[in-house]
This record gives C-alpha cells, sequence and structure tokens, in this order.
C-alpha cells in the first residue's frame, strides 16, 4: 500500500505553503534542478507574481500616482493580507480600497484611496452584465402624457463617483504616457460618471445638477419628480428642457433601459 497522502491533503499543504510560505509537506520529490522546498517555494513566488501582475493592469493611475516603490509595496502588503477567495483572478483588488483605507500607512494617503476607488469603478463598469439600453427613437415614440409617470432606470454598467482629489487628471495621463499634473485636493469634489457604451469604458465630469438627478434615478425618482429636484438649479420653465436635455444625453451613452420597461404600473 502506497504511504503518500492523500490527493486532497496534498493539496492542502501546498496550498498552505503557497499562501503563507509556512508548514511542511510530503509528496513532493527533490530533482537534480532543485529540492524539494525550492520547487514549492516557485509556486508560492508565481501566485505572489501573478497577483501583483494582476493589481498593475487594473490600477495604472495608482500605480503612477504612488510611485513603483510605494505601488509594488502596497501590493505586497495586500496580497498577504487578502489571499485570492475567487477562482478568477479579474475580481482580486475588490478589497483593495477597503485595505488601503484600514492599513498604516495608507490609511493616511487619501489620494491612493480616491484613486483605487475610481479605477475599481472602471473595472465594475466594464465587467458588468451586458443589458438592453434605451434608444432615442424610443425617447421620440413616447407619448406625452406617460413622461412624467416615466422612471428612467440607470444600467448596471453606470456608475457614480464623487472624488475629492484629481486622480482622474492623473489616470488620464498614466494611459497617455504624459507627464501627471500636480496633485490636488479638489473644492467642491469632483462628481464623476462612469459608464460603458459600445463595449468601451468611458468617464466624464458631471454639474451639480445632472450629478444629483443621476443619484435620484438610482433612487428610483420619476421625471416629474427628476424635475423637482432640477428647480434647485434652474427656472421652473426651464427644468423640463433640462431634464429631457439629461435624459436624451443618457440615452446616446447608452446608461439607460429601454424607456418602455420604465413606467409606472397602473
Amino acid at each position: 500500500m502506497s504511504t503518500a497522502p492523500a490527493l486532497h491533503q496534498l493539496q492542502r499543504q501546498l496550498q498552505t505553503l503557497i499562501l503563507s510560505y509556512e508548514g511542511e509537506i510530503s509528496g513532493i520529490d527533490s530533482d537534480a534542478a532543485a529540492d524539494a522546498p525550492t520547487r514549492v517555494g516557485i509556486y508560492a513566488d508565481a501566485y505572489r507574481l501573478r497577483l501583483l501582475e494582476v493589481l498593475e493592469n487594473d490600477f495604472i493611475g495608482l500605480r503612477a500616482l504612488a510611485g513603483e516603490e510605494n505601488f509594488t509595496r502596497a501590493c505586497s502588503e495586500y496580497i498577504e493580507a487578502q489571499p485570492s477567495h475567487h477562482f478568477n483572478a479579474r475580481w482580486y483588488g475588490a478589497r483593495f480600497a477597503t485595505f488601503l483605507r484600514d492599513t498604516a500607512p495608507w490609511s493616511d494617503q487619501l489620494e491612493l484611496c480616491a484613486m483605487v476607488d475610481f479605477e475599481w469603478a472602471l473595472t465594475l463598469a466594464f465587467d458588468a452584465a451586458d443589458q438592453p439600453h434605451a434608444t432615442v427613437a424610443e425617447m421620440a415614440a413616447l407619448p406625452a402624457e406617460q413622461w412624467a409617470d416615466m422612471r428612467p432606470m440607470l444600467l448596471d454598467a453606470c456608475l457614480r463617483r464623487t472624488l475629492a482629489w484629481n486622480v482622474v487628471d492623473h489616470r488620464r495621463a498614466a494611459e497617455r504616457n504624459e507627464e501627471a499634473p500636480q496633485l490636488v485636493a479638489c473644492e467642491p469634489c469632483q462628481e464623476l460618471l462612469i459608464w460603458r457604451r459600445d463595449n468601451v469604458v468611458r468617464y466624464r465630469r458631471l454639474e451639480a445638477d445632472e450629478a444629483a438627478a443621476l443619484d435620484a434615478l438610482r433612487q428610483g425618482a420619476c421625471f416629474a419628480e427628476l424635475c423637482e429636484l432640477l428647480c434647485e438649479w434652474h427656472e421652473a420653465d426651464a427644468v423640463a428642457i433640462r431634464a429631457a436635455q439629461m435624459l436624451r444625453r443618457w440615452i446616446v451613452d447608452q446608461c439607460l433601459a429601454p424607456l418602455t420597461h420604465n413606467r409606472r404600473s397602473p
């Protein structure tokens, strides 16, 4: 009878060694090229390098903003603190922002947390499920009596962020391999829309009224409620036109679900 450990035991031992560099493992043989610990160490190192590569791809703005040394240090600490729990490495960076906020010295560098929040939203927009979207023709065909009760619905790939630092400019500079601008705190904060159109993730800054309108839509506001909200920024006789202009832009940008799905039930 073989004295080799059962496969599941060997797998657990190997996982422990890969994740922590600790423990012992039997059933791994040495050969002429390397002894058993060295062979296992290759897998442990490769695991970390692969996760580092994932973070480098997802957070190019953070890498540019933090600098190579600090970026690698932050990623290495995150990798040790947060082993991968998903079979798809695409989602490994999901807890990176929380880690930075909760871990010194990164918790004192709020601009880094802002950058990670922004960049992870880009990932979420890219990976959101495909959904049907509204069209301008559909908007034009909507009967006038149905506009007030219409409830435009944002697609899952349409996201909002509020940023206290000009990290968007830094990310854009990193994408274009340009010199980064001076890092400054934004006063007031930058309101941002992130969305996916034709399989390309886009982002733009918002005026205060549009930011508030999008947030209201996320809460289920109807078109009449949207117009009422816009009275804070516009004269009453201008809000319907402003709301319709924003609605058309959101439709062109593929941010809204089909309007025929968004009417209030009778």
